[in-house]
């Protein structure tokens, strides 16, 4: 049932709900008081649901616009959320045994080794990031109803009930494993959505759904709520894709609560923001979630709207560099792939094909942590028993040698990126690195910052600019996220430092040949898009040999991908109100993290067309500043580019010849930014 509502803050985390009541719908108000006021919940008569009481406690949160009252039997305490409180059809669903396995399943995969608090799991997430979504959904609603609330609401909770047993932990031993576990088996979202859709033949679940009002077929119904909570968008109509940027977006519930929840079990409370402030920004842009707000402080409330999302990408920023990437929680997670990895090997040995497989399906449907640990000690032999019990008493492996990106050169940075593209590289590097140091008991790592946010927009004037555009902080920060690779040595044994710095020239060469090998292949699209910025800068010439505006450059790589097939993989999104490539914007900030490419984030006015002079108000500025990008090549960039260009060499004499023509092209064109 909807009700149109306005909250009012009225005194520390407190808010009192006015409510207005359409006139044309029939139904009764209720009263329920607090120590503060009054609040009047409105009750739709129907005749399916009984009569639903929304209590008002201090977990409200302040919503502005619609809310969604729905019919909840049951309320389940939670240490970030208070309370998250569910319907007959959810309470069915979390009672199911495909449900109940993620309560085996710890949330940060072995990090209690490092964060003792880290025990919590992937079963109280979910509940967690359902509780967002509503939230969520009520701040954003116009034009839905009940249903599309319970369809969010499910996705939410369903989101993550494909996962493999020990989290990610499972699914990057798998990427590894190239000849033993075919791409389906490295990522959980498919077994998510096959679940999901499983439901709908479920004799209980169809009842529930039956007394939950819902006339659509069942399996028709829970199909669309697994694209939801798998980001399918293109299954999706408009109306549903936008249901799924709540689940899965740049700022989703999924994050937010994983973000509050990993910061406070882990004791690293300083990843964080502050939910309620964050709730009254997000903003509906179309079918994607944005960070804005409608009122008449039109400039403080864009300044508010930067400020959040700069705060979110902070926080996302120290969750990965603090928690996910700290050299400790690595060496954890290293010592149970080893002993999966042995385990799987050996098991493929005396198994066929398809019982390999269907043993691989079972990490992602029936096992649990400890049903992974028990697959170890049955089929791994002696020394994957070894290190499983050095990691159960917390002896984990030395870290030999931690090389955070800033200590390596531009090379050594798009070298461990490869790696981390491909991990299944990994194995022979780590051959070659254990024959090098005379010893089978060391081990490779990389790290990396995953998730960055890549068209996060926000509410300027009239419409949306990404918030790269709007803010020289964020812009920096995407670059500072994506410059915290690092490279990690570790053995059961500590090794002299003096050894390691011996030998690190003949083990850049490993990586230098296993590039090599790359480009003999495929190539490697990070590669050829910065051979395309050498180029182009060629041909642009003028001062210190720069080009400005990125949308230009994003232009450009579209046209070198659709007249030179296989450069380039980018998928262009024709959903935003320029050309644009999410994945490649974020390529060329690895480039400029890298030290390969010199990236400048400057200022300019612009006119304010689109921005409006509103009330009458003739002495209102025309004119902002603006921020835009300034590309040049580094020394180290330049040398890099003559060192690759005979490996792509019918590449680069493509560029040389078209590049003038595109350059042209898109230069007559209209300035953007």
């Amino acid at each position: 049932m909807v009700m149109l509502a306005m909250t009012i803050r009225i005194t520390g985390a407190r808010y009192l709900s006015l409510v207005r009541f359409p006139r044309e719908e029939a139904g009764v108000a209720k009263k329920h008081r607090n120590g503060y006021g009054i609040v009047y919940i409105f009750h739709h008569h129907r005749a399916s649901l009984r009569e639903r009481v929304v209590p008002f406690t201090d977990s409200i949160i302040a919503i502005h616009g619609i809310c969604i009252c729905m019919d909840f039997v049951l309320s389940i305490p939670d240490p970030v959320h208070k309370y998250v409180r569910l319907t007959e059809l959810e309470a069915t669903l979390i009672s199911l045994p495909q449900f109940q396995r993620l309560k085996r399943i710890k949330q940060l995969g072995v990090a209690a080794v490092v964060f003792p608090g880290a025990l919590h799991t992937r079963f109280e997430h979910s509940l967690g990031t359902m509780e967002v979504a509503h939230l969520m959904f009520e701040r954003l609603n116009g034009g839905f109803d009940e249903m599309d609330c319970q369809k969010v609401r499910l996705a939410a909770l369903l989101h993550d009930i494909g996962h493999s047993a020990f989290s990610h932990t499972v699914e990057l031993g798998l990427r590894r494993l190239d000849d033993l576990a075919p791409p389906r088996h490295r990522e959980h979202e498919a077994y998510t959505k096959d679940i999901i859709e499983a439901f709908g033949e479920h004799k209980v679940v169809k009842e529930a759904l039956n007394n939950a009002g819902v006339t659509e077929d069942a399996r028709s119904f829970f199909r669309r709520v697994g694209a939801i909570a798998t980001g399918e968008k293109e299954m999706l109509d408009e109306h549903d894709r936008f249901l799924s940027s709540i689940v899965s977006g740049e700022i989703d519930a999924d994050r937010i609560d994983y973000l509050l929840r990993d910061g406070l079990h882990t004791g690293m409370h300083f990843i964080g923001f502050d939910l309620q402030h964050l709730l009254e920004y997000v903003v509906r842009n179309g079918e994607r979630v944005g960070l804005g707000r409608e009122g008449a402080s039109r400039s403080f409330d864009e300044l508010v709207s930067i400020n959040i999302g700069e705060a979110f990408l902070i926080a996302r920023y120290h969750y990965y560099t603090t928690i996910v990437n700290h050299p400790d929680n690595v060496a954890a997670n290293t010592m149970l792939m080893e002993a999966l990895e042995q385990s799987l090997r050996k098991f493929s040995e005396s198994s066929s094909k398809g019982e390999m497989q269907r043993e691989l399906d079972r990490f992602f449907t029936a096992y649990d942590d400890n049903d992974v640990l028990d697959f170890i000690r049955k089929n791994g032999g002696d020394d994957a028993e070894k290190v499983l019990n050095a990691l159960r008493e917390g002896r984990i492996f030395h870290c030999l040698a931690d090389l955070r990106s800033r200590a390596l050169s531009p090379e050594m940075r798009l070298y461990i990126e490869l790696l981390n593209k491909k991990p299944s590289l990994i194995n022979g590097v780590e051959r070659e690195v254990r024959s090098l140091m005379g010893t089978d008991r060391m081990w490779i790592r990389t790290s990396a910052v995953r998730g960055v946010p890549k068209y996060l927009e926000v509410k300027v004037g009239n419409g949306f600019r990404f918030l790269y555009d709007e803010s020289k902080l964020a812009a920096s920060l995407v670059m500072e996220i994506l410059s915290s690779n690092s490279l990690y040595f570790y053995g059961e044994h500590a090794v002299p430092h003096a050894i390691f710095k011996e030998k690190w020239h003949d083990i850049t060469a490993i990586l230098e040949g296993t590039m090599a090998k790359e480009r003999e292949g495929t190539g490697f699209q990070l590669e050829r898009l910065l051979l395309l910025f050498h180029e182009l800068l060629n041909v642009a010439g003028g001062f210190q040999k720069s080009v400005r505006y990125i949308t230009r450059v994003y232009r450009m790589v579209k046209r070198v991908q659709e007249r030179y097939p296989g450069s380039f993989h980018y998928v262009f999104d024709e959903h935003f109100r320029i050309v644009y490539a999410p994945e490649l914007f974020i390529d060329i900030m690895k480039l400029g993290a890298m030290g390969l490419l010199h990236i400048m984030v400057e200022e300019k006015s612009r006119e304010l067309a689109d921005y409006g002079i509103e009330n009458g108000c003739s002495d209102y500025p025309d004119r902002r500043n603006h921020i835009y990008y300034r590309f040049a090549m580094t020394s180290e960039g330049k040398r890099y580019c003559e060192h690759i260009a005979p490996s792509y060499e019918e590449y680069v004499e493509f560029l040389s010849a078209h590049m003038p023509e595109i350059y042209g092209e898109v230069y007559s064109g209209q300035n953007q930014k």
